[in-house]
């Protein structure tokens, strides 16, 4: 589930940035539910599988991965790995439509918020490369190469610790790049509401984004 709400954010940003109006327009319940339906019914199909077809394996690390049967942990991370692959692809994608057509087509203003996209962009996708990436690169190397079961095992065991830093680190990144998450970070720190109209503060518009 949330590696495909990774691959959705990076869909999401690029309408943002090369449709703006459609992106505006959208009903944003709509928006969100068609986004994260995939990925919804993609988690609960391996969770109820796992409930049906484990018989009382251990699960290493909290890692419900290495519970698993081997053939459906080894479909389980091929997925996960074409969806990291689409993250970096949709971001790299991004990051060179962005510097190569973006400054010739856009005022002064759409600029400096295309360039602070660009770098939060670039930065979460270095992230996501060393750690998530990386991770199920291993697993699944390790499927696909003999080697013994306990050094297999054992990256069952580890490859959560890479996994869990994108998911780590990507609110921090946010905080640190995003005015909004700023915002309601210290309103929440002195128990105000998110905004003077006790409405939220986020508004999904292609202007005033800033992450």
């Amino acid at each position: 589930m949330s590696k495909w709400l990774l691959l959705a954010i990076g869909i999401d940003r690029f309408i943002a940035i090369f449709k703006p109006l459609k992106h505006n327009n959208w009903d944003n319940y709509k928006y969100v539910a068609v986004f994260s339906l995939p990925g919804l019914i993609f988690g609960l199909y391996f969770v109820v599988n796992g409930f049906i077809n484990n018989n009382n394996d251990i699960i290493s690390v909290c890692n419900p991965l290495s519970s698993m049967t081997r053939y459906y942990k080894e479909v389980f991370s091929l997925i996960v790995l074409i969806l990291c692959i689409g993250v970096i692809f949709i971001y790299i994608l991004t990051f060179i439509i962005l510097f190569k057509f973006m400054p010739n087509n856009s005022s002064k203003s759409m600029i400096k918020v295309h360039r602070r996209v660009l770098i939060t962009l670039s930065i979460n996708a270095l992230f996501f490369v060393i750690s998530t990436c990386f991770g199920y690169f291993v697993l699944v190397l390790a499927f696909i190469i003999e080697i013994s079961k306990t050094i297999k095992d054992s990256i069952d065991a580890l490859v959560a610790i890479p996994v869990m830093l994108t998911s780590s680190s990507t609110y921090y990144l946010l905080l640190w790049r995003s005015e909004d998450y700023q915002k309601v970070f210290l309103r929440k720190l002195t128990c105000k509401k998110w905004s003077e109209d006790g409405k939220s503060i986020f508004v999904r518009t292609h202007v005033k984004e800033t992450i």
